[in-house]
């Protein structure tokens, strides 16, 4: 490895210093790209009452919303440094899930409460159904339940160490309800 970047160096240092060299290359030096700053998005639900309508999550609160097929988005970002990792849509309820055991509720198109949950676990994946019943899984295993909608969470031990050779807990990526 120190062979490869001392050779690399000599070659770096060589072509600078031959003459007209590095100064036709500082002039010839042309964008060939350019875009848009952004940020990344982790995850999407459709609305399954509208074909047009759909939420992507992701980091530093990003929220972005569409109902016109994914042709504009509007920004709705909740004010927080973490990643939200996870959406999960049913009917008017809507539940986002993130770094250090940040849940986010709401019904339709009302504000973002966050939730109080017994876990600092990173969340994510996150499932609810029409009745209310959602669950949240993530690191190391965490599993939270919730039978209101997400507006209380219960964990969940599965015993996954007492199932799984070798005696750990996994990271849980999705669940579905």
């Amino acid at each position: 490895m120190k062979k490869l970047a001392l050779s690399l160096g000599v070659c770096v240092g060589l072509l600078a210093s031959a003459p007209g060299l590095a100064d036709a290359a500082a002039r010839d030096v042309t964008d060939l790209r350019k875009g848009t700053a952004h940020r990344d998005l982790y995850a999407m639900a459709l609305d399954p009452s509208d074909a047009n309508a759909a939420i992507a999550v992701g980091g530093f609160g990003t929220i972005v919303t569409t109902r016109d097929g994914g042709e504009s988005w509007q920004n709705q970002d909740y004010d927080t440094e973490r990643a939200l990792l996870s959406i999960a849509v049913s009917g008017e309820r809507q539940i986002v899930t993130g770094q250090s055991g940040l849940i986010l509720v709401r019904d339709g198109s009302g504000d973002w409460r966050k939730i109080e949950v017994p876990t600092d676990a990173r969340l994510l994946g996150v499932g609810v159904n029409e009745a209310g019943l959602a669950y949240a899984v993530g690191q190391f295993g965490a599993v939270l339940k919730s039978t209101d909608g997400g507006d209380s969470w219960r964990m969940q031990d599965l015993k996954l160490s007492e199932r799984i050779e070798g005696g750990y807990d996994p990271h849980l990526y999705d669940v579905h309800v």
